[in-house]
């Protein structure tokens, strides 16, 4: 791929992108202006959408509740005369083009706002709206905003056919409706956005004044690379749904990612003493922008010579009057991806235990490297005998590390360990895993790679970079596979290991990281990878019938039983006025979840009550020996984990919940809302509610009291 040396520039910015979303034909008429400058765009019983000062100005009126919405500051709380004349003109434009000369070597990417800059634009008529299309001349590029009215809102749509560059210079982004949602801190509200398991910044929040903007990559950002160790692990926070929301005066408005989102960042701006004004918005890449590894500078990048080859949708919902808690938001995003055919109940009768049981990894030494195994697949089937003699029937058993080089040693093929059983004990483990309804999940990394792993080519099967760079950790011993050897390597393993009896594939790090690949041996978008990815999870759920996937980016969720290793909190910059669980209520009663593992919790009581505010499942990794075999090992982070010390809060902690799972089941969340300091109350659609107190002394509310750390389940106005 042809790279072009370019100097400054402040975005970063993701690659590729297909997705089949068909574009509207125009029929051609050219819909007339007023005088004053208007233009009735599209309209229907619900919403009519219009267009203002050349087109550079769009407002959506709801009908029903006479809302207005525009896409240029018109809040009259707004102080206009302290602001200059470059931030109004960002103020009351419909979106803002960055594009460079690729040509020029050296050159810087200019920023012009729609709004006093050199452009025509004209609206004509489609078979389901109006397409506006824009030409700047100076720049030398078309591009076109289509208009789709919908039951609940609106859809704008940058078709990937309508950008035209017939100048010298090159699109790298687009701002997009960076106002359409935006409000000063004297507004009574507060955008969602989702940082981890969901962000809330209120607008009167003044603790984030003069915060820097924050820019968040959908599915993360391979910048973020550090190893299977330190990529997106529980601790660090990560944007899973394409989906952001604000909350103005008690009307609310919901922003779904829904074409091309995988080359889409989410910028969150805090008001400032330059506006005062907070605002939220998509940021469309079409050009991704990497360091110059020629040169030391930082400000030194190349750039893609084509674009992304994707269109660009958002769609706008607009939730009823009163409708406007994050909840709220919630609730209306789950019911899009139900529509979506994305999520579907789920039927549990009984609360599955996450057990993951790690078999072994790699120690080095001076000479040859030893192989450390702490779970044998007999001994693993001790445990399983145990659980269920104890009460525990349903059980989600993951094995990591199961192969002949360890844990994170097997991009390729089926070696199973020897020293943990071979194949012969594996499928003796399996057999008595089937025979008493036991899941039981091989987990397999065709994500990641080590440096001694055997089955694959730095040259040829390692993700690169646009600057044709190996993208690996610091000490250059973990890569990421190109996703095309990631597929080869799936077939390879469903091939041998037929025979084994197995409920299921545990995929690790496919909902974590969405890889694209610039090495010309398997140029991969990273549009054709969330393609692959579903591919794999497809052919792994037909196999097997069940599968668990490591990490919950938005694109799992139709193939997913269970995704691990969901965020309970956000990254806490400044600008953050508190975590909410807004992943977990659209996700609950449709996918299972797990978060942090109770036996690396700090505290196993708060992380048990955290459980049950959130809804996930009780989730452990254990082994058979010591987890002081794994020191000098890859794998220290396991540093408490011997079943026979843990066992007996293992059934104490699951018996509680399984116990509170009769109660609430797989329903849906409705509502979840912080009553006090440290009471939190999370209700669902069966009326039940669990009240959970994380203060040290008893919380009182609605004539009822919560222990200290402790909880509530109240079901049809009585107290269990």
């Amino acid at each position: 791929m042809k790279q072009k040396v370019l100097a400054f520039v402040t975005v970063f910015v993701l690659l590729f992108g297909f997705l089949a979303f068909p574009s509207i034909a125009a029929e051609g008429e050219v819909l007339p202006v007023s005088q004053d400058g208007s233009c009735i765009l599209a309209e229907n019983d619900l919403f009519q959408v219009t267009g203002a000062n050349q087109f550079a100005e769009i407002q959506i009126k709801n009908k029903q509740t006479g809302q207005i919405v525009s896409t240029s500051v018109t809040d009259e709380t707004v102080d206009y005369s302290t602001i200059n004349e470059r931030w109004k003109k960002k103020m009351s434009s419909l979106f803002a083009l960055n594009y460079t000369n690729l040509k020029a070597g050296f050159g810087a990417v200019i920023t012009t706002e729609l709004t006093g800059a050199d452009y025509t634009a004209e609206a004509v008529k489609t078979n389901s709206g109006a397409l506006i299309q824009y030409d700047f001349p100076g720049a030398g590029i078309k591009i076109g905003v289509e208009i789709l009215l919908s039951e609940d809102g609106v859809r704008f749509r940058v078709p990937q056919e309508s950008l035209e560059e017939y100048g010298e210079f090159s699109l790298v982004s687009m701002d997009f409706f960076p106002f359409f949602m935006s409000a000063s801190d004297k507004r009574d509200g507060y955008f969602f956005y989702p940082d981890g398991s969901g962000a809330i910044m209120e607008f009167k929040d003044s603790s984030h004044i003069n915060e820097k903007t924050k820019y968040y990559s959908v599915y993360g950002d391979l910048e973020d690379y550090e190893g299977i160790q330190g990529f997106f692990d529980e601790e660090n926070a990560k944007v899973l749904l394409p989906v952001y929301g604000s909350s103005i005066d008690g009307e609310a408005v919901l922003a779904i990612l829904e074409e091309g989102e995988e080359c889409m960042k989410i910028s969150v701006n805090p008001s400032s003493n330059m506006i005062g004004v907070n605002y939220i918005f998509p940021q469309f890449v079409f050009r991704r922008g990497f360091d110059d590894p020629r040169v030391t500078t930082k400000s030194m990048k190349t750039y893609d010579e084509g674009t992304t080859k994707t269109s660009f949708t958002v769609y706008y919902r607009f939730l009823d009057k009163g409708k406007e808690s994050y909840s709220d938001m919630a609730v209306s995003y789950r019911d899009y991806l139900i529509g979506k055919g994305e999520l579907t109940k789920k039927q549990n009768t009984e609360l599955p235990l996450a057990l993951d049981l790690f078999v072994g990894t790699k120690e080095k030494g001076m000479l040859f490297d030893t192989m450390k195994t702490v779970t044998t697949f007999a001994q693993a089937q001790e445990i399983l005998e145990e659980l269920q003699s104890g009460g525990i029937n349903q059980v989600q058993v993951g094995l990591k590390g199961w192969a002949k080089k360890g844990y994170g040693g097997e991009p390729s093929g089926f070696d199973v360990s020897g020293k943990a059983g071979g194949t012969k004990g594996l499928k003796k483990l399996a057999e008595y895993a089937q025979k008493n309804g036991i899941a039981l999940y091989l987990e397999s990394d065709f994500v990641n790679a080590m440096a001694d792993t055997d089955g694959y080519s730095k040259r040829n099967d390692v993700v690169y970079l646009g600057n044709q760079t190996i993208l690996t950790d610091l000490m250059n011993e973990q890569f990421l596979l190109s996703p095309l050897t990631a597929q080869a390597h799936f077939n390879q393993f469903i091939k041998k290991a037929k025979g084994i009896q197995l409920s299921g594939l545990s995929l690790a790090w496919m909902g974590d990281v969405l890889p694209y690949n610039y090495n010309n041996k398997s140029l991969v978008s990273a549009s054709q990878t969330k393609e692959i990815w579903g591919n794999i999870m497809a052919a792994a759920k037909e196999n097997y019938g069940s599968i668990l996937v490591g990490g919950g980016n938005a694109y799992v969720l139709k193939y997913a039983d269970t995704v691990k290793n969901i965020p309970q909190e956000d990254m806490g910059y400044l600008f953050t006025t508190k975590s909410v669980p807004f992943y977990q209520i659209v996700v609950h009663g449709s996918v299972d979840y797990t978060g942090m593992r109770g036996n690396l919790s700090s505290s196993l009581e708060k992380c048990k009550l955290i459980w049950l505010e959130y809804g996930y499942l009780p989730h452990f990794e254990l082994s058979y020996k010591s987890a002081e075999e794994l020191m000098h090992t890859d794998y220290n982070e396991l540093f408490t984990s011997e079943f026979s010390e843990w066992k007996e809060r293992v059934f104490k902690v699951y018996q509680e919940m399984n116990e509170v799972y009769q109660v609430i089941g797989n329903q849906y969340i409705v509502a979840h809302e912080q009553l006090g300091e440290q009471l939190y109350c999370t209700t669902y659609e069966n009326g039940a509610a669990i009240y959970v107190n994380y203060g040290n002394n008893i919380a009182s509310v609605n004539g009822i009291s919560v222990p200290a750390m402790g909880y509530l389940v109240v079901k049809e106005g009585s107290v269990k």
